[in-house]
């Protein structure tokens, strides 16, 4: 989160400057950054629902089946959250 609150700061100082070169190099660099937290968020959004549909997966009473179908949800969460903090596991 570092990172991203530099970036805010420097944004907004280049703002009350009025430097063009640094607005310039910020506004491209602030670009990219939300390019790659929507795309972030829309691999979230889609694991999350992937994980509702297979937890909610007909089971027919069988608990087993409706565990089965939670771990597996939970596991797909785990597995995206992984990914999306940038973890090679």
């Amino acid at each position: 989160m570092t990172k991203d609150n530099d970036l805010v700061k420097r944004l907004r100082n280049a703002a009350t400057k009025r430097d063009g070169f640094d607005a310039v190099y910020l506004s491209t660099e602030a670009s990219d950054r939300i390019e790659e937290l929507e795309a972030k968020l829309a691999k979230a959004v889609k694991a999350m629902q992937e994980a509702i549909k297979l937890a909610d997966m007909p089971h027919y009473g069988d608990r087993e089946d409706a565990l089965d179908n939670c771990f597996d949800a939970i596991d797909l969460l785990r597995t995206t959250l992984s990914e999306l903090n940038g973890d090679k596991t």
